[in-house]
């Protein structure tokens, strides 16, 4: 009869299952004390009322060893705890740099790739510029000859328009010399004549008109 093939051991536990059960273990503990803590203040209280209760002091006793090695205990698994968080932090910081790693490498054969398209030609995008260039020069100038005047002020002597521009700039010009300029017509008052249908005795407004001759002697009041 043919030996039977070992199974395979199981694989140990991760640094976070191991850490997991650890911490389980510790809360376990923590609520010990807690427990330790309620029996010492009930112990405690009884051994004050009569200090020569040998039982109560006797309790007090053991749950304080008690407590003492708890303690013990969760200091050694805290620094295990510790320990296994430092390890498993370097772990996942080399996992993290490992995935950084293969990402940058995946990415730079992917711009190598790119940089080999006939659009990244350096010396095709320099005459591509040139040529923009020349293209937007020459938009300008057909700009500036689809702006040109008609035949405006074709008449006026450049010298004058010069001595005129001059003026403006010094501040020679003046309201009084721009009425000056203005045609004689735009600038003589106009007589708006009397209003219509305005009746007898009354001003432009409406109101009884002033008298225009002497006015009238008041007679003096007797008695002055």
């Amino acid at each position: 009869m043919a030996p039977k093939d070992k199974e395979p051991p199981p694989p140990p536990p991760s640094l976070q299952e191991a850490s997991t059960k650890l911490g389980g273990r510790t809360g376990a503990i923590h609520q010990k004390i807690e427990q330790i803590d309620k029996d010492l203040l009930k112990y405690r209280q009884e051994y004050k009322r009569n200090p020569k209760n040998s039982m109560a002091k006797s309790r007090c006793m053991h749950l304080l060893k008690q407590k003492k090695m708890y303690e013990s205990q969760i200091m050694q698994m805290e620094s295990q705890l510790f320990n296994m968080d430092q390890v498993q932090f370097a772990q996942e910081n080399m996992e993290n740099t490992i995935a950084t790693v293969q990402a940058m490498k995946a990415t730079s054969e992917v711009m190598k790739e790119q940089f080999k398209a006939p659009e990244m030609d350096m010396d095709m995008i320099m005459d591509m510029q040139d040529d923009m260039a020349e293209l937007l020069e020459e938009s300008q100038e057909i700009n500036e000859l689809l702006g040109q005047d008609y035949g405006v002020g074709d008449q006026l002597d450049e010298d004058e328009l010069m001595n005129e521009l001059d003026m403006l700039d010094d501040g020679g010009m003046d309201e009084s010399m721009l009425h000056d300029s203005a045609p004689s017509y735009l600038n003589a008052p106009v007589d708006p004549g009397p209003p219509l249908d305005q009746p007898t005795g009354l001003d432009q407004w409406g109101l009884p008109a002033a008298p225009t001759g002497p006015a009238p002697a008041q007679p003096i009041p007797q008695g002055y």
